[in-house]
């Protein structure tokens, strides 16, 4: 049998953490000013780190790249230098701080500001902002002097912060000085392109907005989009018009809908009536729509009165309902009384729930009675806005009080609902309360999840009386969610504990459920600690721990899976040897060190004894092996003997290769022995055929199979 030579190939894509770095900046809460867009997070993740290159090991007082022919304070001085004029700031900002930062960095030539840049390598995303308004102008000082030597020290870091400042720093310099040269370098920057376009779109979009049009319009990079709509948002700060008249160049579709919203909103913010007038001119009925909506919209907060007086007779389609949110959350901080008042002037219901769930978000302790007294008087449809929003405040200042409130909903649906959310949210800071209230829902309300949700927080101050309350829970499906939840946690802190106190829980099939989650649990933090607390239980409690430390161990400490799988299996008893989720286990090891080494996991396989066990792990050798290499994996499958085996892995053969080579995963389908196997696998094979539109060969393939007129006609379906 021979397995055609088109195989699949999937290739790898890595992605920089770098690469989803905007150009602008916002500040993150705690973490000081990021880039826009960007998942901040610390040095390192979802980053392939590269070794720091020997220039940037310099010692103390050695010059730098651009450093040559210039007379300089030593070099080294410059980091210890930035780090004294940290310490002297008066913490926050502030614009005496801005100055002095300012005044240190233009002082700088281009060694000592690369020495004062390199002094920030490892220390990730600043938390203040002296630290990172200094370093924002030490490396916009280096970029200044010695652009080049900026860029080399972007390609070659692992430092996510360093990586970004770099970049940012000398496209920005580079783009005013020379914009086409700057594109032309960002173009060779490789997986960093497209971050290096974004910088100096955003950089042109102050100084030459024309320019960085251009540049946009010609851009196929997937956040064009969100360019053209950043851009046009400052372009239309400082001349409408001409931005207006560019966006119109643009052909229709995403592109042309991002700019035309960006422009529209920026534009509504200093010239309302101008940004609607050109709104209405626009060609397309959807486009009006959207620069309607985005000029409204700033209006919301700005003018929330203004907004609504021009909601009444402006078409904003689908945006009307978060529009009206809006702009009654900011009357609402302002006004809560106020805006209680204007409630009366939406006249349908989605408007009406739209201004109802602005008031019960912005709600405070002082104004909350007032809307409770409104909700009573509103049919239940809209009192159910309040209900679900205006009372959960009270969960912060006064969770008792919130139970109070619960039992003056008058709608019981209303208020089983607002008592099940409740429940789950009382469970993080009134546990014992969220227990009392659990007991008072219907028992339709009383889901497993819930159950869990109110004993996860008692179970790290109190276990005991988390597993007490578990205990006496009415389904079994409830008791195990929360014993789950609670012995989980109780684990964290004493496993010895937590095993004792599976042993006496008398369901096996939720004992085996939990002591699975609690071993899942306890890997997380350390491998050895599980495989520690897996051993000293005892029978069914040690096989349903020791199968998930195996299965982990396959990944984590493939040398040492196999003698774990063998303790695994030896004590395990008949029974336990023929369910199927110890079964497979072996499928699950036999996969991922397939992955690793497909002809070790292949021999490992065929040593275990035969039965199900092996059977699965043959079937999970192939599993892996034949996506990364179809023909190894089809010789492996050819010499194995007749059986079950055989049966499941060539099944797992031909799910793998029936898309790119579905004839020879149709011969391997009629090779399977089982009956209903072969009918499987032959529908995989057929669909093959159809996904890749040669439903003739796959007809012909199948009349000349010899099915039974039956399976014939079921497969016939398979490929309508």
């Amino acid at each position: 049998m021979r397995l055609s030579s088109r195989l699949r190939t999937g290739a790898l894509l890595t992605i920089s953490a770098a690469a989803v770095f905007a150009a602008g900046r916002y500040t993150a809460p705690g973490r000081g000013p990021a880039p826009l867009g960007a998942a901040v997070r610390g040095v390192g993740n979802s980053t392939l780190l590269v070794p720091v290159p020997e220039e940037q090991k310099l010692p103390p007082g050695a010059a730098g790249p651009g450093a040559a022919g210039k007379t300089a304070t030593p070099a080294g001085a410059a980091g210890d230098r930035a780090q004294k004029l940290l310490k002297s700031l008066t913490p926050g900002g502030g614009l005496k701080n801005q100055a002095a930062i300012l005044q240190f960095a233009a002082g700088l030539d281009a060694a000592s500001a690369r020495a004062a840049a390199m002094s920030s390598l490892g220390k990730g995303w600043f938390g203040d902002r002296n630290s990172y308004q200094l370093y924002d102008a030490v490396f916009t000082r280096w970029a200044e002097l010695d652009p080049e030597a900026v860029l080399q020290a972007a390609k070659t870091t692992g430092d996510q912060f360093f990586r970004y400042q770099t970049m940012n720093a000398a496209f920005a310099v580079l783009a005013n000085k020379d914009s086409n040269q700057a594109w032309e370098t960002a173009n060779k920057m490789g997986t960093m392109r497209n971050e290096s376009r974004r910088i100096i779109l955003n950089a042109l979009s102050a100084t030459d907005p024309q320019k960085a049009f251009d540049l946009a319009s010609n851009s196929q990079t997937a956040d064009r989009p969100w360019a053209m709509q950043n851009l046009m948002a400052q372009w239309g700060t400082r001349d409408p018009q001409a931005a207006g008249a560019a966006t119109m160049k643009l052909p229709a579709g995403q592109t042309r809908n991002s700019a035309i919203s960006g422009l529209a909103s920026r534009w509504a913010a200093s010239d309302f009536e101008s940004a609607t007038a050109w709104a209405s001119a626009l060609p397309t009925a959807h486009e009006r729509v959207n620069a309607t909506s985005a000029a409204i919209q700033t209006l919301s907060q700005i003018d929330p009165d203004k907004c609504l007086a021009a909601l009444r007779k402006a078409d904003v389609g689908n945006n009307r309902t978060g529009i009206i949110n809006q702009a009654m959350s900011s009357l609402a901080l302002r006004d809560f009384d106020g805006a209680m008042g204007r409630v009366s002037e939406f006249k349908n219901f989605s408007d009406k729930a739209a201004a109802l769930g602005a008031l019960a978000g912005n709600v405070t302790d002082e104004n909350r009675d007032k809307l409770l007294k409104l909700a009573a008087t509103l049919p239940a449809n809209l009192a159910r806005t309040i209900y679900e929003g205006g009372l959960w405040n009270q969960l912060e200042s006064d969770p008792s009080k919130l139970v109070a409130s619960l039992k003056n909903i008058p709608i019981a649906s209303i208020r089983e609902q607002a008592m099940a959310r409740a429940v789950g949210a009382l469970g993080y800071s009134q546990p014992e309360e969220a227990m009392n209230l659990f007991g008072k829902l219907q028992p339709v309300s009383q889901t497993p999840e819930v159950a869990a949700q109110v004993v996860s927080n008692l179970a790290w101050s109190s276990p005991e009386k988390a597993v007490e309350w578990a205990q006496g829970l009415g389904t079994e499906a409830q008791r195990k969610a929360a014993l789950t939840s609670a012995i989980g946690i109780w684990a964290q802190t004493d496993p010895e504990k937590a095993g004792q106190e599976i042993a006496k829980i008398s369901n096996p099939d939720t004992r085996a459920e939990i002591t699975r989650s609690v071993a899942d649990s306890l890997i997380g933090r350390s491998l050895s600690e599980a495989e520690k607390w897996a051993s000293g239980l005892t029978g069914s409690d040690r096989t349903a721990a020791l199968s998930k430390v195996v299965e982990q161990a396959a990944s984590q400490d493939p040398d040492r899976v196999q003698s774990l799988y063998a303790r695994f299996a030896s004590g395990m008893t008949a029974e336990d040897a023929a369910k199927s989720e110890n079964q497979a286990v072996a499928r699950n090891v036999a996969a991922q060190l397939a992955q690793t080494d497909a002809a070790k996991a292949a021999a490992w396989a065929l040593t275990l004894p035969e039965g199900g066990a092996r059977d699965e792990a043959s079937a999970g050798v192939v599993a892996a092996w034949a996506g990364y290499d179809a023909v190894a994996a089809s010789q492996w499958v050819q010499n194995l003997p007749e059986g079950k085996s055989r049966d499941l892995a060539t099944g797992n053969l031909v799910g793998t290769i029936a898309r790119d080579d579905p004839e020879s995963a149709w011969t391997w389908a009629l090779s399977i022995g089982d009956d209903s196997r072969r009918r499987e696998a032959a529908a995989t094979a057929l669909q093959g055929w159809k996904a890749n539109g040669n439903r003739e060969a796959a007809h012909a393939a199948l009349d000349a199979a010899g099915f039974n007129d039956t399976d014939r006609q079921e497969l016939m379906r398979k490929l309508q």
